[in-house]
C-alpha cells in the first residue's frame, strides 16, 4: 500500500469520526432514500424499487439525492422529495433514514448506523467483465475499502447465484446479506408494457413500423479520447453496413437506436441513426427492442431474458481483456461475435437465431438465474422482514 493510500485511509477514518455528530439526530423510520448512479440519475434497480412503494405502500416517505446539475432538471411525483447530493442536508438524510438503496457505491467515510438498512442493488445484473478485487487493478487499498467501509452494506441484491460468486464475494469480498429476488428494473421483461413502444416513437419524433426490426447498440465505457468521445478502439462500428445486412436476413426495414454509456458525452459513430443516449429508462429501451448490439455491457444480461438475438461487436476485444478481463470466456457466450466491419456480412448471414436464444436459456440456467416479474415485491418483502427483525 502507498504512502498515499495510508494518508488516505487515515482521512476517511477521521470523517467516519465527524460524521457521527449526526448520530444525535434520531432515524426517521418509514423514510427511505434512493441514490442512482451516485446522484446522476433517476432510473434503474433504485427507481422501480421507488415506484413500486409508491403505488403499494405510500406512507413511506420517499427522498431521492441528485447532484447540482441535474437536481431542477428531473421531474419527480409531488410526494417525492429532493435533496443535493454532498450537501449538509443530504449528510442528515442519509444518517436519519431507515432505508438506503443505492445501485452503485457510496461514500466511504460514512458511518451507517446499526438501525439502518443500506441495500446496494448494484447496475449490472451480467457476469461479464471483472470489477473491485477481480480487476488487474485491484490493491491492499482497494480491498480495505472493500473489508472496512463495505461492511456498511446490509445486503446485495442477486441476478443470479454465479453474480454472488464472482460479484459479490470474490470481488467486493462480502459474504453477508444477498436478496435473491432478481433485479427490480428487470421485471418489467416479464410482463406487458405495450406503452413502451408509444414513449420511444414520442422520444425519437418518428413512427415505428409494425414489421420494422429495432436495433439496440449499446457498448460499455472504455474510456474517453478527444473531446470526451466514446473510445471504441480500432474500429467503430459500420451503422450502414450493419443495417443492409440485418434488412437483407430478416427482408424488413431496419430501425437503429443508439444507447452510449452515461459516462460519455459524445461518439465517433456516423450514419443514419437516433441517439436515445438520454432517453430516460434503458428498460424500455430493451423492451421494445428485437436485436441487441453491444460488447461487454451487462445490458447483454438484460436483453437475454427476454430471448432475443444478441450481437456483440468486440474489435478491441484482446486488449479489453488484458486491460480489464473477463469471469467468463467471451468466446464461449451465446451470442454472434463479430471483430471488424468486414465480418457483418458473414456472420450476419450465418447466424440461427434460435440456437442463439437456446444459447441463452442454457447459461441463465448454468449461472443460476434469479429475474422473475415480481422482483420488486419480493425485494421489498425481505426489507421489511429485516426491519421487524
Amino acid at each position: 500500500m502507498t504512502g498515499i493510500e495510508r494518508i488516505k485511509i487515515v482521512c476517511i477514518k477521521c470523517l467516519t469520526l465527524l460524521m457521527k455528530i449526526y448520530y444525535i439526530f434520531p432515524i426517521q423510520k418509514r423514510q427511505w432514500v434512493f441514490i442512482s448512479y451516485c446522484g446522476t440519475k433517476y432510473n434503474d434497480n433504485p427507481k422501480y424499487l421507488s415506484q413500486y412503494i409508491q403505488r403499494n405502500c405510500p406512507d413511506i416517505s420517499q427522498i431521492w439525492v441528485f447532484n447540482k446539475d441535474v437536481i431542477d432538471f428531473i421531474d419527480l411525483p409531488e410526494s417525492i422529495k429532493k435533496v443535493r447530493n454532498k450537501s449538509l442536508h443530504y449528510y442528515y438524510t442519509i444518517l436519519t433514514s431507515q432505508v438506503i438503496i443505492i445501485n452503485d457505491g457510496i461514500e466511504s467515510f460514512i458511518p451507517i448506523r446499526k438501525e439502518q438498512l443500506l441495500i446496494n442493488t448494484w447496475h449490472g445484473g451480467g457476469v461479464y467483465k471483472t470489477v473491485s478485487m477481480t480487476s488487474p487493478g485491484a490493491n491492499e487499498y482497494v480491498k480495505w475499502l472493500n473489508t472496512v467501509p463495505g461492511r456498511n452494506i446490509s445486503a446485495y441484491v442477486l441476478s443470479s447465484e454465479y453474480f454472488k460468486k464472482t460479484v459479490v464475494q470474490d470481488s467486493f469480498l462480502f459474504y453477508g446479506d444477498t436478496i435473491k429476488c432478481g433485479m427490480p428494473r428487470n421485471e418489467v421483461l416479464f410482463q406487458n408494457h405495450p406503452e413502451f413502444i408509444s414513449n420511444v416513437e414520442r422520444y425519437i419524433g418518428a413512427k415505428i413500423a409494425p414489421q420494422a426490426k429495432v436495433v439496440l447498440y449499446a457498448p460499455t465505457y472504455r474510456g474517453v479520447s478527444e473531446n470526451g468521445k466514446l473510445y471504441f478502439g480500432s474500429e467503430p462500428l459500420n451503422i450502414e453496413l450493419i443495417k443492409q445486412a440485418l434488412e437483407k436476413k430478416y427482408d424488413a426495414p431496419v430501425v437503429f437506436l443508439f444507447r452510449a454509456h452515461h459516462a460519455i458525452k459524445d461518439s465517433f459513430l456516423s450514419g443514419e441513426y437516433y441517439d436515445v443516449s438520454q432517453y430516460p429508462d434503458m428498460q424500455e429501451l430493451i423492451y421494445i427492442s428485437d436485436i441487441l448490439i453491444s460488447d461487454y455491457s451487462s445490458c447483454m444480461w438484460d436483453f437475454g431474458l427476454m430471448e432475443k438475438p444478441i450481437i456483440i461487436y468486440v474489435p478491441d476485444l484482446d486488449k479489453y481483456d488484458d486491460d480489464r478481463g473477463f469471469f467468463m470466456n467471451p468466446y464461449e457466450w451465446p451470442y454472434v461475435m463479430i471483430k471488424s466491419n468486414g465480418e457483418i456480412i458473414d456472420k450476419i448471414n450465418e447466424f440461427d437465431e434460435s440456437q442463439i436464444i437456446h444459447g441463452i436459456r442454457d447459461l441463465n440456467n448454468k449461472l443460476g438465474s434469479y429475474e422473475n416479474s415480481e422482483a420488486c415485491k419480493k425485494c421489498f418483502d425481505w426489507i421489511l422482514r429485516k426491519l421487524e427483525e
